[in-house]
């Protein structure tokens, strides 16, 4: 029979659910907007044939399931990226694209991989060579221009400079009263995910991955992926695909897979 009791059991699970899934996407949105984490990651190594190329590689998903507390937030059933494809990724769960690709969770179930190789066989630090994130909301507190582009000191300051000019950031930096000393949460949005792909221009990364782009800056990175990315994998995870309809070779709705 029904009691008092059974019904706050009821709801008290339901919150722990609630509390579960809100606490998961808290931790994946604090990892995803580290640019630290997602672009400067080192490990013990671990053996892997991943071969470092400046062209691009395959990317598959394959059964991919993301569930916390029985909610299912991510589900790719089968989609294969061809090595040097650009494509959009729309639909539900897109913006766990980055922290998957970047090992930030575990799955459920099913295999991502590069190159046909296993991402939990990869390297974390060899990973991150291969892969160049701009992410939506990027944040690198207590790091300066400089060292956040050349964190070893051994890229030549006019390769630097050269580089910010291609990606229309160095006017940005040369307004700051510290210039590329200044720290890098100085900068604006758009500016900061400039500062992202002016870092994957002198990484080369063979993938390229683009996360909600600012309004501002998305025409300067449009024409990036079509002159300095033409031959690397490039996947853009998009609100409206119809900005990239352009620069894309396929669009991607997860929901329909």
């Amino acid at each position: 029979m029904f009691s008092y009791l059974t019904l706050v059991h009821g709801i008290h699970k339901f919150m722990e659910n609630v509390l579960s899934v809100t606490t998961a996407n808290k931790r994946i949105d604090i990892l995803r907007n580290n640019i630290q984490d997602l672009q400067i990651i080192d490990e013990s190594h671990r053996p892997t044939s991943l071969t470092n190329s400046n062209i691009g590689v395959s990317v598959t998903f394959k059964d991919v399931v993301y569930r916390v507390a029985n909610k299912k937030l991510l589900r790719i059933p089968k989609l294969n990226i061809q090595a040097g494809e650009t494509i959009a990724i729309t639909g539900t769960g897109s913006r766990l694209i980055v922290p998957l690709i970047c090992r930030m969770f575990p799955l459920n179930q099913g295999v991502v991989s590069l190159n046909q190789i296993d991402l939990t066989q990869l390297n974390i630090a060899q990973l991150m060579e291969q892969v160049g994130v701009v992410p939506w909301d990027p944040k690198a507190a207590g790091i300066s221009i400089g060292n956040f582009l050349n964190p070893d000191g051994k890229i030549p300051s006019d390769q630097i400079n050269n580089v910010l000019i291609e990606v229309k950031l160095f006017e940005s930096v040369a307004r700051l009263t510290n210039k590329i000393d200044d720290m890098v949460d100085r900068l604006s949005l758009g500016d900061r995910q400039l500062l992202c792909l002016a870092r994957c221009y002198l990484r080369k990364p063979a993938l390229l991955i683009l996360e909600q782009i600012h309004p501002n800056v998305i025409d300067i990175v449009n024409a990036a992926v079509k002159q300095k990315f033409a031959e690397q994998t490039v996947i853009i995870v998009a609100s409206h695909e119809v900005q990239y309809r352009n620069i894309c070779e396929r669009l991607i709705n997860l929901d329909t897979l």
